[in-house]
């Protein structure tokens, strides 16, 4: 299994994701889009993770998911993009699922985080009703992809959801600020009418004060690292109160699936 990471211009924070990674002993592929204008591959080169470059003229995720998918060392393949990080547990039940029949792709649950008060992170449950479950990890063999907008760049049949719990955060309300956020909105529209504008409440969730008091603490250890170090580097990001919620194993148990180990 190849953990691939798509990304363009992130050098503001690709360095805490990668940093992520090797904290929990994988190692992903980084794909940078050649048109970049910031310091992104450098970035990444530096990370020592295998880094290369790609052309992408549609200027957005879907339109490299198959040339990277096709230029790994494995067919089965594991996407996550360049504000997204998993928890130990969805990596270990994707190590245990390429196993499993070829020809079937797999969801997880995708939970969108913002910055707390401990300092921590929080997922906004609002965004979890109805769930965000994410086609990520899929055979490149037995896939057809598309470059549809807002698709996971393969067409699903036969699919499968993985269970809650293994599950992967989104940080882009953190890494981005709000005129990224607006502008990211603006470039959806011009490629598909509508295409951002429809989502602007997601986009945009300071202005859903509704979702924002939805927050619930992540409560994982894996995490607590990059969080204290995204609430360092990001002092004007939103923040809310931190609310607890009790969570499984210790980092301990669940890292050492992972330990030592290559993507």
């Amino acid at each position: 299994m190849t953990i691939v990471i798509p990304t363009k211009n992130s050098s503001g924070h690709i360095d805490l994701i990668l940093e992520f990674y090797r904290h929990v002993g994988v190692r992903p592929v980084v794909f940078v889009d050649e048109a970049s204008t910031d310091d992104t591959y450098e970035v990444c080169r530096r990370s020592g993770f295998r880094t290369e470059l790609v052309a992408n003229p549609l200027g957005r995720v879907e339109g490299v998911i198959e040339q990277i998918s096709m230029r790994c060392d494995t067919d089965w393949i594991l996407r996550f993009d360049d504000d997204e990080v998993p928890s130990v547990d969805l990596l270990r039940r994707a190590r245990e699922l390429t196993a499993g029949p070829p020809e079937r792709p797999y969801a997880f649950r995708l939970r969108h985080c913002v910055l707390n008060d401990r300092p921590g992170l929080s997922a906004l449950g609002a965004h979890e009703n109805p769930p965000h479950d994410q086609w990520r990890l899929y055979n490149r063999r037995h896939v057809s992809f598309t470059t549809d907008i807002h698709s996971p760049g393969i067409a699903v049949r036969d699919g499968a959801v993985c269970a809650a719990d293994r599950y992967f955060l989104h940080l882009q309300w953190i890494v981005r600020s709000f005129a990224e956020r607006e502008a990211k909105i603006a470039e959806y529209d011009r490629q598909v009418p509508n295409a951002g504008s429809a989502w602007r409440r997601y986009y945009l969730v300071e202005e859903d004060q509704v979702a924002v008091r939805s927050a619930v603490e992540i409560d994982r250890l894996e995490f607590a690292l990059l969080a204290g170090r995204l609430s360092r580097r990001f002092p004007l990001a939103l923040r809310v109160a931190s609310v607890a919620a009790a969570e499984g194993a210790t980092w301990r148990e669940r890292r050492s699936v992972f330990a030592d180990r290559g993507s």
